[in-house]
């Protein structure tokens, strides 16, 4: 049974860091898995992704959403601003260095119909003329998945950050991950329920 129990360590292990490293983003979302109708702030960290505004300011959001309309993965649909305008819609607040919010209600914000599922918020991120874009490392336009209303348990890894992770063996590793508020109320909500 030790054996085993080592083994899968061992795949396990490499698994989890995967994922983390996989979340590690530059943008963020609150709350962290949205619904169409929940009022969201997005973080953008210039720093991260291709850098390409890590010393920009005032940095602008260019952003839409995909849908269950959408042709493809890269569909965008209700775009909401307008490349190289500086309007409110466009706007991000400083939050620190090179740190930039906006908040907003998905649905909306972009007016998506009733009737259309939002799957993903689409970003690129600007400088006041357009010709400095802030995009994914790969340099793909950045994208932050919506969840349905009432879905099931989801989480997320949110620590380790680092785009790698090399410790020794038998070393701690903090790993953080959040559930929806909603689900966390349903857990305590059991637990008084049904006490242990």
């Amino acid at each position: 049974m030790f054996r085993s129990l080592h083994n899968m360590r061992r795949i396990l292990f490499p698994l989890l860091l995967l994922f983390a490293l996989r979340s590690a983003a530059q943008v963020s979302c609150s709350p962290v898995f949205p619904t169409a109708d929940d009022n969201v702030t997005i973080t953008y960290n210039a720093a991260q992704g291709n850098a390409a505004l890590v010393s920009t300011s005032p940095v602008y959001i260019h952003c839409g959403v995909i849908t269950d309309k959408s042709q493809s993965s890269s569909d965008w649909k209700y775009v909401k601003t307008t490349w190289a305008t500086n309007d409110a819609n466009a706007t991000m607040q400083n939050a620190g260095p090179g740190l930039w919010t906006k908040t907003f209600v998905i649905k909306t914000f972009f007016g998506v119909p009733a009737n259309e599922k939002v799957l993903k918020l689409a970003f690129v991120f600007r400088n006041a003329t357009g010709s400095i874009v802030g995009r994914a490392s790969d340099g793909a336009d950045i994208f932050y998945d919506v969840y349905p209303a009432g879905a099931t348990l989801q989480t997320k890894f949110l620590q380790p950050t680092e785009k790698s992770l090399l410790v020794n063996s038998g070393a701690s590793i903090i790993v953080q991950g959040p559930a929806p508020a909603r689900q966390r109320h349903a857990t305590r909500h059991r637990q008084r329920r049904h006490p242990q």
